[in-house]
């Protein structure tokens, strides 16, 4: 049904050129700006007759609510909303930088095995620097559906959230959400009781890293998670931060997503240098990183940076790849 409209213009300006998304609310499109020869967005609309009508008002308010969010949120791991309209029939848009890259579920499903340790941290600690940022937001930013099909991976390894549709600001603990909303398996136990937390996305990130190291259905543990040493080695360090991620108390877990990013990054540097055969396909994510910190603010990219370098020299033995990143991209 959707994919008849490719061709139509929204707001007089936005040529459909694809549907990259649909669910039972929305649907997502790629669209040409005819107004900036070569910009290309991503379109989210909203339709009103898509909901019951006893849950149309709450339905808009979650969608003009996220493009709210978005709006006041600048960082590399988050994409810009740049603009908001309307239009005849109860439509309702949000234009959004396009994120390039896969979900990490279906990069997940493609590869048939789960992520070993080093393949997998690296994703989950741009996570945290990302909810890092949404926590300490003023208001803080509760993102509640962090799970692999939210967070795309771009071709060199960059993490972005995508789909801020139940997302809300966090207030005081006494005030409840208006919804028990999240995704069952992945979400927190207190969001099934309406009471999400920031803890709640640390809880969300656990059971992402634990899906990643196993394959295994979140669901099927009934927020009883076995050891992840179970299904493969693990430092001891790792297995204790899981552990503290997925307690079923918030006050249990991690205090802050902070204290999340740094047990994290002790796991991380506590693995073992690996072996890669395919050395020169970080060269041009080496240079990218070079790049991307002149792109992004500095007290959101620095910290970041110097993790990143420090951490791919260490684990590929990449001392002298780096020496030469500075200059031109490498050649395939």
């Amino acid at each position: 049904m959707q994919n008849q409209r490719i061709g139509e213009v929204l707001a007089g300006r936005l040529r459909i050129l694809e549907l990259l998304g649909e669910g039972a609310m929305s649907a997502v499109f790629l669209v040409e700006d005819l107004h900036l020869p070569g910009a290309r967005w991503a379109v989210k609309e909203f339709l009103e007759s898509s909901v019951p009508e006893r849950d149309r008002d709450m339905a808009l308010c979650l969608f003009q609510r996220e493009g709210e969010i978005q709006a006041s949120l600048s960082h590399p791991g988050l994409p810009r909303v740049l603009w908001r309209f309307s239009q005849p029939g109860g439509r309702h848009y949000l234009v959004m930088e396009r994120v390039h890259g896969v979900p990490l579920e279906r990069l997940l499903h493609g590869r048939l095995r789960p992520l070993l340790p080093h393949e997998a941290l690296p994703i989950c600690l741009q996570a945290t620097h990302v909810l890092e940022y949404l926590h300490q937001h003023d208001p803080p930013v509760v993102f509640r559906d962090l799970k692999p099909s939210n967070l795309m991976v771009s071709p060199l390894g960059w993490v972005r959230f995508i789909d801020f549709g139940i997302a809300r600001y966090h207030h005081s603990p006494s005030v409840k959400d208006t919804q028990e909303l999240g995704t069952p398996g992945f979400c927190a136990p207190e969001q099934y009781h309406g009471q999400s937390t920031l803890q709640s996305d640390l809880y969300s990130l656990g059971v992402t890293l634990f899906f990643t190291l196993t394959l295994q259905d979140p669901q099927s543990f009934g927020f009883k998670f076995p050891k992840i040493s179970q299904f493969q080695p693990v430092p001891p360090v790792l297995e204790e931060t899981l552990e503290r991620c997925l307690q079923l108390r918030p006050q249990d877990r991690q205090p802050s997503a902070t204290v999340l990013r740094r047990e994290l990054e002790t796991a991380l540097y506590c693995l073992p240098p690996v072996s890669s055969g395919s050395t020169r396909a970080l060269e041009g994510a080496l240079y990218e990183l070079s790049q991307h910190v002149e792109r992004v603010p500095r007290n959101h990219s620095a910290p970041l940076w110097r993790f990143w370098k420090e951490w791919l020299l260490r684990t590929f033995n990449l001392d002298r790849l780096w020496s030469g990143v500075s200059g031109a991209p490498p050649q395939p």
